[in-house]
């Protein structure tokens, strides 16, 4: 997969992650700018209904029932938000969720895209930034 993507959705990952920032703000920013690559190619407004288990996924880091209330199916809804609110150019709400998500006991491997991001040298995703946009 190209690691290359417009640097302006780049920097406005980042920059959410570093306002909303959990732990280790840069580790989790990085981490959060290729998770929303390889999950839609940063689209606010994705919608997947395609899942085996009959669940969609929402939003940037396409959150599904687990997560979220779909008002379709019976909801953990963990993160106390209806599915479609993830679809939208907002994303602090997802960011917020994505905390949640992160500290549960999945941890990351809870994203499908965390097999593309987990071992891979995460800088590149800030060397076409200027890192006072980014962090």
């Amino acid at each position: 997969m190209n690691l290359s993507f417009n640097v302006k959705e780049k920097e406005r990952v980042a920059s959410h992650h570093r306002a909303l920032s959990l732990f280790h703000p840069l580790p989790f920013a990085l981490t959060r700018v290729c998770m929303a690559q390889y999950e839609n190619n940063f689209n606010t407004w994705a919608f997947n209904g395609g899942n085996s288990n009959g669940s969609s996924d929402y939003g940037i880091f396409q959150r599904n029932k687990w997560w979220c209330k779909d008002n379709r199916h019976s909801s953990e809804n963990a993160c106390n938000v209806m599915c479609n609110k993830f679809m939208n150019d907002d994303i602090d709400d997802d960011i917020h969720c994505a905390k949640t998500v992160v500290k549960d006991p999945n941890g990351m491997s809870a994203w499908v895209a965390w097999v593309h991001c987990k071992d891979l040298d995460l800088s590149k995703y800030l060397a076409s930034c200027k890192l006072s946009d980014c962090l």
